[in-house]
């Protein structure tokens, strides 16, 4: 179980990471690039927004994925993920934890049984 859970946290973790830097990046280059003006205010403001939107979805999609790939569904941790990526990715790894416990709590108390 923990060497699951670990190789979980560490792939969230890195994607997380990326994602932000992609967006840091993304905010600085549009601040660079476009010039300041009443214009292109509105246009400074909504590419960074867009982008993080779009890692939004792209993060929900992948828990999605991985929780399909569990055979667990936790809609409510996608829902989550859409608005904003961090609670997204908490959420699914404190439930992916209990499930993991849960499973082995049931593991040891059927290897109780057995031993009796």
């Amino acid at each position: 179980m923990q060497h699951s859970y670990y190789k979980i946290v560490q792939k969230y973790t890195v994607l997380l990471i990326v994602l932000y830097a992609i967006e840091v990046a993304f905010r600085e280059w549009v601040d660079h690039v476009i010039e300041n003006s009443l214009e292109n205010a509105m246009l400074r403001s909504l590419l960074p927004f867009a982008l993080a939107i779009l890692f939004n979805v792209l993060t929900a999609v992948v828990l999605y994925n991985d929780m399909k790939q569990r055979q667990r569904t936790f809609h409510y941790v996608v829902i989550a993920a859409l608005f904003f990526k961090p609670l997204g990715v908490c959420s699914f790894l404190l439930y992916e934890l209990g499930a993991q416990r849960n499973e082995d709590h049931k593991i040891d108390l059927n290897s109780n049984n057995n031993t009796e």
